[in-house]
């Protein structure tokens, strides 16, 4: 019998219950190039409408540096603040400009897998030190792709800059003429028409490459019928265990049921083995409510407590079935059933009126409580 473990055998889709435990050890999907691609283009942005910022603040640096007093290089202590005030432009627009490419590229990254805290990747792993998985790895799926990514990347690359540098050569040769500041706005434009270009080159790699990760992320993590039937053995228990639990919460519903009986306002049977418990309370009820239900030994039990605790117990088989089949513990009782336990109430009150003032019991109605054809069983 082949391994139904097996890494061919794994055709079924993962459980939700399998992709949350993944994601909590730290292996969700990622893409490598969206980051690299997003902040190209921010660069590109910043370029062409940013370009203004850069060429004021190396402006600055340039009058500073020549405005400097020659005299600072002899005095140690003033040369310092002298060196601080040229570069400090500089140093300015780098953490501006450096900070935001940070912060647009790590938003880029958690783009795809969202933002994951895990110590799982970080823990020694004896299996990465198998030569075997370790070779096995060269020919995988995952880097056959990255080849041909990479691939990809640079043939678009190489395509995209030879194009736009056959067009801009002249351009290139015109800035050796170009004066100040005029040659730097034609450089900074340059530089922005090949950052664009270059992340709209890399944009079509990555609308292959992030649908690709999504996709190869959820197949590594297919089961095998066999994982389905264990994940679901251990998310449900033991099939033992599950009916002793069932079990006792069949005892403690009965328990509970049969605290109920001493205030129900009767127990009407079949005659012993089905005993339903009724109890109205019209300031609170909308309608009589069954308390208890059971047949067999529980019926009997409840016809026990019923008589211990001067409960009116009347036969009426056909409601009793009725009852006990349509209704569950604790649910009103059905409209279709309003008349006839209405008779067995207004029977009951009689009952009682009759045993209070010392008369003789009244005698049942010739109908004995029948429900509606529709519900009789």
């Amino acid at each position: 019998m082949a391994d139904d473990r097996s890494t061919d055998n794994k055709t079924e889709e993962p459980t939700g219950r399998r992709l949350n435990k993944a994601r909590e050890e730290g292996s969700i999907a990622r893409s490598r190039e969206l980051p690299t691609a997003v902040m190209l283009m921010t660069g590109a942005v910043f370029v062409f409408w940013g370009g203004t910022i850069a060429i004021s603040m190396m402006t600055r640096m340039v009058a500073a540096g020549l405005r400097i007093d020659p005299a600072l290089g002899r005095d140690p202590g003033r040369l310092l603040g002298g060196a601080w005030s040229v570069v400090r432009p500089a140093l300015e627009f780098v953490v501006v400009f450096g900070g935001g490419i940070a912060v647009i590229g790590t938003v880029a990254a958690l783009m795809v897998g969202g933002l994951v805290f895990s110590w799982r990747p970080m823990m020694p792993d004896l299996a990465r030190l198998d030569p075997i998985r370790g070779f096995a790895k060269l020919w995988s799926r995952d880097v056959l792709v990255e080849i041909a990514k990479s691939v990809l990347k640079l043939l678009g690359v190489a395509a995209v800059a030879y194009w736009w540098l056959r067009g801009a050569m002249r351009n290139f040769v015109d800035l050796a003429r170009a004066g100040w500041p005029g040659g730097l706005w034609q450089a900074g434009s340059l530089l922005g028409h090949l950052f664009l270009l270059t992340s709209i080159s890399l944009a079509v790699v990555v609308l292959l490459e992030v649908p690709y990760r999504l996709w190869s992320h959820r197949q590594d993590l297919r089961m095998s019928r066999q994982e389905l039937r264990d994940e679901a053995r251990e998310v449900e228990g033991n099939p033992q265990t599950k009916r002793r639990l069932k079990q006792l919460r069949r005892k403690a519903a009965r328990a509970r049921m049969m605290t109920q009986v001493p205030k129900a306002d009767v127990v009407l049977t079949n005659p012993s083995h089905v005993s339903v418990a009724l109890r109205y309370q019209q300031s609170s009820m909308r309608a009589p409510r069954l308390v208890a239900k059971g047949v067999g030994l529980i019926a009997l039990r409840i016809r026990e407590v019923a008589a211990a605790h001067d409960v009116p117990i009347v036969e009426a088989p056909p409601l009793a079935r009725s009852l006990h089949r349509y209704v569950e513990i604790e649910e009103e009782i059905p409209v279709a059933l309003y008349r006839a336990v209405a008779e067995v109430l207004a029977f009951v009150y009689r009952l009682r009126a009759a045993h209070a003032e010392g008369k003789p019991a009244p005698s049942a109605p010739s109908a004995t409580f029948d429900p509606p054809t529709e519900l009789r069983i």
